[in-house]
């Protein structure tokens, strides 16, 4: 015979997610369609002919199978997932942050291995599918017509994106620890985050300007930038991500600055009049934590002379910066000083991003 045929359809009206007090995400009208098949063979299994379901942010059509592992009962379904990021959007941003923007409707082929069993062991797990977004914007960082794998496997959330960005390259994989007590986002030691990438205002006043003055506050920088993350970490809480503990390094090399306020003031007071100016080291290594972002020193090239940077940010975007610059000729005019040798006089620029 054909075996057993089972029909089972859901509505679920309205279907709502909370967390805590809050409503995460309500759909005035879920539906789940599923259809089953015993074929009489033993051992638990049973085909799964069709599977529907459709949601506001998410609709997943597929089919497969219902298999015992271990005495666990698993659902294993191949299919097309097509997500709606805009609706999808509060669900995210607990995992993603809210500074995250994702867009696109496409379908995309998945494959899915679910434990039927609660509560759920996501370490048991697995899901991949390669999604084709419209845009993915993050950091002043905006991509565009990209594919992004997605994997979860042992307990583990891994995206890989790797797109162009403006002539240049953006490429990064984070990682999300589902099993862990406190789930942490962490990205992989020596990622390349940016190469050969133009220096445009988004990035600048995003991703740059938060690691260091040069970036927008002190100086207006030109050039070409590549960015390397040494390390990376933040606890997710149910808030987002939250201040993440890191190192990276930004090189300098192809980079000229046009200094800017308080920077630029000093530089007219001791007479230096240069436009742009370059840095004497290739990279800067920044480290954050806490929301406070220190650099290594850098130095500054005007001609011959010489002027050293360094100092922090704290959270907020206030500066906490140094600036050591050679006393010159007409600065110790003004100040009516007899110079005999190199001297250096050191000053404190404050200020916020």
């Amino acid at each position: 015979g054909l075996g057993n045929r089972a029909e089972l359809t859901l509505r679920m009206e309205p279907f709502e997610v909370p967390r805590g007090k809050k409503r995460l995400f309500a759909d005035p009208r879920a539906s789940l369609k599923i259809s089953l098949l015993d074929e009489g063979k033993g051992g638990g299994e049973r085909k799964v002919p069709s599977f529907f379901l459709q949601t506001v942010p998410l609709r997943i059509e597929g089919a497969g199978l219902v298999s015992a592992r271990n005495k666990t009962s698993f659902l294993e379904l191949q299919g097309q997932v097509t997500p709606d990021f805009t609706a999808l959007a509060p669900l995210l941003a607990p995992v993603i942050g809210r500074e995250v923007m994702v867009s696109g409707n496409r379908p995309a082929e998945f494959l899915l291995s679910l434990p039927l069993s609660l509560p759920l062991k996501r370490e048991q797990m697995t899901f991949t599918v390669q999604l084709p977004l419209e845009s993915l914007r993050f950091q002043g960082i905006g991509l565009r017509q990209l594919t992004l794998p997605v994997d979860v496997n042992r307990g583990k959330l891994r995206l890989s994106i790797d797109s162009q960005l403006d002539g240049g390259r953006a490429a990064l994989e984070p990682s999300w620890d589902l099993g862990a007590h406190q789930t942490v986002v962490t990205l992989t030691p020596g990622t390349q985050l940016l190469k050969d990438v133009p220096l445009k205002p988004p990035l600048v006043d995003g991703l740059l300007g938060r690691l260091h003055p040069l970036f927008g506050v002190l100086a207006q920088p030109q050039g070409l930038v590549d960015l390397r993350v040494d390390s990376f970490s933040a606890p997710v809480l149910e808030k987002g991500p939250q201040q993440p503990v890191f190192t990276v390094a930004v090189a300098l090399d192809r980079i000229k600055f046009k200094p800017t306020g308080g920077l630029r003031e000093m530089l007219d007071l001791d007479g230096y009049d240069q436009a742009w100016l370059r840095c004497k080291e290739r990279e800067v290594i920044c480290e954050g934590k806490d929301g406070r972002v220190s650099c290594g020193p850098v130095h500054l090239l005007a001609g011959e002379a010489e002027f050293g940077l360094r100092g922090a940010m704290h959270p907020g975007g206030s500066l906490q910066y140094q600036v050591r610059l050679p006393v010159s000729k007409q600065l110790a005019d003004k100040v009516q000083l007899v110079v005999h040798a190199d001297v250096t006089v050191e000053a404190e620029i404050g200020g916020t991003r």
